[in-house]
């Protein structure tokens, strides 16, 4: 199943879509940040370039993992209000 591939995404939920420069799926997750954007939804998309598919539990080896975690972290928070 790919979010992608649906018929509308007009009234989605706002979004944060997250990539990694080395993700196989960085395009994808590109492309549906544009497709929800155009059918009026609020997106927030960042790709960490440099780093891979998973990168955000390798905090511990990479500094890069605790900010993505902590951007997902705020971003929530602020959707929960």
């Amino acid at each position: 199943m790919s979010p992608l591939r649906a018929a509308s995404h007009r009234g989605v939920a706002p979004a944060l879509v997250v990539t990694a420069g080395f993700d196989p799926l960085r395009d994808e997750g590109a492309a549906y940040a544009e497709r929800l954007r155009e059918a009026g939804v609020t997106v927030d998309y960042v790709c960490y370039g440099g780093m891979v598919h998973g990168f955000m539990p390798m905090g511990r080896l990479i500094e890069t993992g605790n900010r993505g975690l902590a951007h997902v972290a705020a971003s929530l928070r602020d959707a929960l209000g």
